[in-house]
This record gives structure tokens, sequence and C-alpha cells, in this order.
């Protein structure tokens, strides 16, 4: 594993724990390795497990499974396997010109709040989830390290929709446990996530031209946030605020257009409107019923601002489908439905109307997460008969991935709380979360395996600011080495 660069080398001398991790990210920062670049990630990672002398298989889909023998004495031990994805989000500062393709990342070590952390000049860093592999292989090769037959599942394009996890065959992995090495707060064990489904509702129709005053809106300012990790905070939906302040204020109203909300995944921050009204005083009412509608938000969205301006005549959509859209809007749920019984504070299942869009008619895309695969069933049929109820057409449940619920009782589980107390005298902090983990779908294809989340703390994925605190990683090594030693008693 020393086929990295000089700048790489130079770092190592100043990296904690095993020397062995950090050579296999450095080497892994160096394979360009973007969502869906599979030209580059697969020659690159192919090549560096054969270094190791670890024989492996790659799927159709690009995910690669390593496999290591048990160490002597483990040989009746049930196997684990780690598992993390290859695929990182590529982001450069502004300014920055960076080829994802060809270029590696350089990494560099920093100073913040007293600690010292690895990012990489002016782009992303790719610890989500390179570390984890590294993790991985570096304690299947460590001659020094009792354990029992190991796997690491490599999975591609996980950033990108969960791709490779989805396509993975059944039953594929030979050992009992599985240990995702992709969360991103040290001394945290993460057992359930949300499974999910994104839905469409369409609504055709044609505009045709009106003489009433016309009008825009906008509400702006909103926190919005992410679908999954914020739901419980009740922030304001700016889309189901809008149509709260039209059927309020405006009843009878023509729309021209509205749209608003970035992606099924966030939550809606603002919204634009043009409708038409020939009620008096329409700017008044409309300010009256927005403040109304975001006092419940008052905390969580204190920026939330509507302006309301007159504007020019145009193609408007009939009274009766603006008042569908509008009563649609209000009918679908957003926030949270059910909290789970088992993990206090956890949001079992939630629903997000997220993205509206005006082309030839009205485009709603939503999104429903529940950590209880019969539950996404029935929020589905819920929210599709309410759909039809205002007569827009409902696209089936899609790109639908399992939820993984809580096992309190996984011997896993167990086994590193109790390796985690020994190791460092304290127990870990138990956690679910209402986000989307591939666990949940490994565990799907692999219905035998119990399944836990760890990880080094990494602050910022996802962006240009990306950081790994570089002491968590002995940290992490030293507790699966511990539990690893531990599975035979």
């Amino acid at each position: 594993m020393d086929l990295i660069t000089d700048a790489c080398k130079n770092l190592l001398p100043q990296l904690p724990g095993n020397e062995a991790v950090w050579k296999i990210f450095l080497r892994m920062l160096e394979i360009p390795n973007g969502s869906g670049h599979h030209a580059k990630i697969m020659p690159g990672m192919i090549a560096m497990i054969e270094e190791m002398g670890l024989e492996y298989e790659v799927d159709t889909a690009k995910n690669i499974i390593v496999r290591s023998v048990a160490t002597p004495g483990f040989e009746d031990v049930p196997g684990v396997c780690f598992q993390g994805h290859s695929d990182m989000v590529c982001v450069s500062k502004a300014g920055k010109v960076m080829d994802f393709i060809n270029d590696p990342i350089e990494p560099r070590l920093a100073e913040i709040d007293g600690k010292t952390w690895m990012l990489a000049t002016d782009t992303s860093l790719g610890a989500d989830n390179g570390i984890g592999i590294a993790l991985g292989l570096a304690i299947m090769t460590d001659p020094t390290v009792a354990r029992p037959a190991c796997e690491c599942l490599i999975t591609c394009d996980e950033e990108i929709g969960l791709i490779g996890a989805s396509a993975l065959a059944p039953n594929c992995l030979r050992s009992k446990y599985l240990i995702n090495v992709d969360s991103e707060d040290a001394g945290v064990v993460t057992v359930s996530c949300a499974g999910g489904f994104v839905t469409k509702y369409a609504l055709k129709a044609e505009a045709s031209p009106c003489e009433t005053t016309t009008y825009r809106a906008e509400i702006s300012g909103l926190a919005g946030g992410h679908t999954g990790v914020e739901i419980h905070k009740l922030r304001g939906n700016s889309l189901k605020i809008m149509a709260t302040c039209l059927t309020t204020a405006v009843p009878g109203c023509r729309i021209l257009s509205m749209q608003g909300g970035q992606a099924h995944n966030a939550i809606p921050r603002a919204c634009v409107v043009e409708f038409t009204s020939d009620k008096e005083n329409v700017e008044a009412a409309m300010q009256a019923a927005f403040a109304n509608a975001v006092a419940p938000h008052k905390e969580t969205d204190p920026g939330a601002t509507l302006t309301v301006t007159g504007t020019n005549h145009g193609a408007a959509y009939s009274a009766e489908v603006s008042a569908s859209l509008l009563g649609l809007l209000l009918a679908l749920p957003h926030g949270p439905k059910t909290m789970s019984a088992d993990v206090e504070g956890l949001v079992q299942t939630s629903f997000a109307t997220a993205t509206l869009a005006t082309a030839n008619g009205f485009h709603i895309v939503t999104s429903g997460r529940s950590s209880v695969e019969s539950d996404l069933d029935t929020l589905y049929a819920e929210v599709k008969a309410t759909g039809e109820k205002f007569g827009f057409d409902v696209s089936a449940a899609l790109d639908r991935y399992p939820g993984w619920a809580p096992n309190m009782e996984s011997a896993l589980l167990k086994e590193l709380i109790k390796a985690h107390e020994e190791e460092f005298g304290r127990k870990p902090t138990i956690e679910a979360i209402h986000a989307g983990l591939e666990a949940g779908i490994i565990l799907k294809c692999c219905p035998n395996m119990e399944a836990v989340s760890i990880g080094p703390t990494i602050v910022s994925p996802h962006s240009d600011t990306e950081r790994l605190l570089i002491e968590d990683i002995p940290y992490c090594y030293s507790w699966m080495v511990k539990y690893l030693a531990g599975m035979k008693h």
C-alpha cells in the first residue's frame, strides 16, 4: 500500500493509529471516485485489493465483495461484514478548478476548535465513505487482529440513489453480522433507519385568458431542511402555507402558475404563485392569512416573509382546477405521522409534500418514509387515495427502498456495547435515524443478518468544507478489533 503520492506520504507521520487505515484511505483519494465514474473507480479499487492479496468478486452493478479467512481458533465463529460505498459527492469551492474524473483529491490537516482534522484543498474530501472502507480493509489484513472470516462489501453509487445496494443479489453475503461504517458521529451506534418512496401527482389542464386583476405572491425565508433528518422539527412547508393563504384570503381564485421546492428530500423553503382574483384588499387579506399560517412556526422559521405585488394579465387555469390543486396541497400530510414505540424520540413514519411545478397543469412530488415496512404500504395507499380524490393521476411508489426496524435484542449490538465499555470505560450512544442507510436494503436481500452502523466524526459531508476528525480513527479501529476478539468466548 505504498503507491501514494509524496504529498500523502508526508501526511502519514502526523496521522494517529493504524498506518494501514491511512494508507488505504490516502490511496483511495487518488482514485477518482465520483458517483457513476466506474471506469475510474473499478480498476483503482481492484488493483488495491489485489495488492492486499484478498479474495474478491464483482457483481453486475459494480459492487465489490472482498473476503478474508478466519484467524486460527475463529473458524467456527459467525462472520462479520464491514460495509461502505465507494462513491463520493464531488463539490469544489467557487473558483477552484478541479477535474474530478482525472485529478486526485488533495488532503491536508488543519487545527479547528483545538482538534486536528483532515480536509481536502477546496473540494469535498470523500471521507464519506472512503474512510469506512479503509477501516474494514485494514482490519481484514492486519496480522495482529484475531477475527472470524470477514467480508467488506463496497457498494457503488450510494450517493445518487442507493443504486448499488439495491442491485445486490439475494443472500450474496456469507456473514452473520453487518457493520455499516457510514455513520458520521463517533461513539454512536445507529440501530435503525427509515425506508421510503417517492410519489408523483399530475393534473393535466389547459389555461385560458383572464381579465381580472393578477397578482404575484412569494413566500421565502423558511428554514427548510432534510425531509428525514429534520422532519421532526416541524418547520414550515412553503407549499402548504401558500395553499392556506390562497384558500383563506382569495377563495375562488384562478392560478396562472405555482412552483416551489427543490428536491424530493428537502422541505420546501419558498413558493411563488401568480393568481387572479376579483376580491378587494387582496394584499392585506393575504398578509393576514400568512401571519396566521406561520404563527405556529415563529420559532422554527423566524425569517419567513410574504410579498404580494400586481402583475400582468395572462392565461389562468379554471377556478375548479385551481381549487383541486389547493385542496390537494392542504389535504396531503407533511411531517411526522407516528413515533417509534421502541426508540424514544424517533419518528417512525413521516410524509413530505416537497415540490410543485406548473406545465400544462400541475405536478407535485412527495416523499414518504418509515422504519416499518408495512407502514410504507399503508402510507402510500392513503396518499394515493388523497390524490385521486382531487382528480390527480398518482404514480406508483417510486424509488422504493426498505426500512430497517430497530432490533434492541441483537447479539451484534449487545457485543459492540460490551466491547466499547470494556475498551473505553463507558457505553456508546444508541441512536436511530429517520433518514435512509444502505443497511436496510442489505438486510432485505440478506434477511438472516443483524446490522448496526458506526463511524468516525465527519462534519459537512457533500461540501467543500467536509472534514474528518483524525483522532477518531484509532478509536473506531480499536473498538472494532475489541469486538472481533470478544466474539470467541
